[in-house]
């Protein structure tokens, strides 16, 4: 949401001389969230949208929505375009922004609103993946050309499954342009012509969405850590996506961990993923107990689905705007990238790959090793200021 609405907020100091006034919906849609966990995730986003700017409607379009809407577009493409049409709230648009256009809840609305300018801005902080990079290296899936749908809910009583195949009226679209901070810091060019976000307008984001931290919290988090070296660990979804085990992944970070060099009295926050399992991140708070007696777990629903950004600039950022330098930030994912873009740091990057071989499921394995050398690499470029220029 962040990428979107400093992609957005870029577009619109574009069209600053135009007449153009806008009216905003925002639909959010493939969460991912493990067991019962989507709606507080959507309730969050939703509190976080409505701190920066108006909207005309806001959707939260649950799992059992899309494959309702998945299956009526196996039998008519305008039954499921009303559909939509109903949860958003229009039937028309002018402009649609979506992170990727290759998956079938993209596919549906970017064919549902087909007259609409299609700006794409991208996963993260503002970069471009294809729907080829994180595939695993044996049996990898192309879903663009079988238009199928893989969807794994996971419950604590039960899992859904389901591969659903969309009729033939769903086309494939090209967007017409993408607004990134980081087009292609991961060595994929975007097949559109693009525009360069000035990291400002994602500053602006989170500067913003850091007043929904409440001054308690954020004192509370200062007095603990005041005077003492802090690591902050920013896990990751391997196990929930299948990836490797939950056990494997606890012990992944324990061991990776163990390899770091910091003094005993450090204090352990632990940041998780607004798409882990609750349940994980306390059994790995657990078993890093022995490595750092002192932690905290940032788990309370208002901070578990919040970007990190907005954490680290609201309790850490002091007024010269530069981090502390006994804060250390250990990252696993493209998680990396803002704190080397927004705040001149160089997180720390794991697992390496004796690890993820160790510990990754085979066939992720190499796509992971590969990951890590591209985020590596991302990295450097970013300290060195070579970021992509604006093409077309």
């Amino acid at each position: 949401m962040v990428a979107a609405l400093a992609a957005l907020g870029y577009r619109e100091s574009e069209q600053k001389n135009s007449d153009y006034e806008y009216e905003d919906y925002l639909v959010v849609y493939d969460l991912y969230a493990p067991g019962d966990q989507g709606e507080g995730f959507a309730s969050v986003v939703k509190s976080m949208a409505v701190s920066i700017r108006k909207w005309q409607a806001l959707v939260y379009i649950n799992p059992q929505q899309l494959n309702t809407a998945a299956n009526l577009a196996n039998s008519s493409t305008a039954a499921a375009f009303d559909y939509v049409y109903d949860l958003v709230g229009t039937v028309d648009a002018d402009e649609i922004f979506l992170g990727r256009n290759w998956q079938f809840s993209n596919h549906l609305l970017i064919n549902a609103y087909r007259r609409a300018a299609k700006v794409c801005y991208g996963d993260s902080i503002g970069i471009y993946f294809s729907e080829s990079y994180f595939a695993p290296s044996a049996a990898a899936v192309n879903e663009r050309s079988n238009w199928s749908l893989r969807r794994k809910l996971k419950d604590a009583k039960s899992r859904l499954a389901a591969a659903i195949k969309p009729g033939e009226g769903l086309k494939e679209i090209d967007f017409d342009v993408g607004y990134f901070s980081l087009p292609d810091i991961l060595g994929q060019v975007p097949p559109m012509k693009t525009r360069l976000v000035d990291k400002r307008y994602s500053l602006d984001v989170f500067q913003k969405l850091g007043s929904l931290l409440e001054e308690d919290f954020v004192s509370g988090i200062r007095d603990r850590t005041s005077d003492r070296p802090t690591i902050i660990l920013m896990t990751s979804n391997f196990a929930e996506a299948e990836r490797m085990t939950l056990e494997s992944e606890i012990a992944a970070y324990k061991e990776f961990l163990k390899t770091l060099d910091y003094p005993r009295e450090s204090v352990l926050i632990i940041k998780p993923h607004p798409r882990e399992s609750d349940a994980k991140v306390h059994a790995l708070r657990s078993a890093l107990s022995d490595l750092f007696p002192a932690s905290i777990l940032l788990a309370e629903p208002k901070i578990f689905f919040v970007p990190f950004e907005m954490f680290l600039m609201r309790v850490f950022l002091g007024a010269s705007s530069e981090l502390p330098q006994d804060l250390k930030i250990v990252t696993f994912s493209t998680a990396c990238l803002s704190p080397a873009l927004l705040f001149n740091t160089k997180p720390v990057i794991g697992f390496g790959a004796e690890l993820v071989s160790k510990y990754f499921h085979g066939d992720y394995a190499s796509g992971r090793i590969k990951h890590e050398r591209d985020l590596q690499l991302a990295i450097q470029r970013i300290a060195e200021g070579n970021q992509v220029g604006i093409k077309g």
